[in-house]
């Protein structure tokens, strides 16, 4: 399987037109559908790195090497964070403060959505 299979799978998997790929990516009319044509097997580079970049739920790891998961995980652990900035991991205060940021994160997220 190629990244130009696994970007197909992508957009098949989320339901995602490519005319509507290429617009989001600020890419050219048909250069994302051209390289996802059977028997076509490169998509330029900056075009692939415009998308991994609009597309950030997609793991750039399993596009170029397919290895590991499609999908970044969406949840981060908050434990986690504390740990690198070295912040108490039991702090209720930063916690909710954490929370209600992801919150807020998932609401621009749908809203962007809706406007595509």
């Amino acid at each position: 399987m190629t990244a130009t299979d696994r970007i197909k799978e992508y957009l098949d998997y989320k339901g995602i037109p490519v005319y509507q790929a290429e617009k989001a990516c600020g890419v050219s009319n048909s250069s994302i559908g051209k390289a996802l044509k059977p028997g076509a097997t490169t998509m330029k580079s900056d075009t692939l790195e415009k998308f991994l970049y609009t597309y950030t739920d997609l793991s750039a790891e399993w596009v170029l090497r397919g290895t590991g998961k499609m999908l970044i995980s969406d949840s981060i652990d908050p434990a986690q964070v504390f740990r690198a900035l070295n912040m108490p991991p039991n702090s209720q205060k930063i916690i909710d403060v954490w929370l209600k940021f992801m919150e807020v994160t998932e609401g621009m997220q749908e809203i962007y959505k809706q406007s595509m």
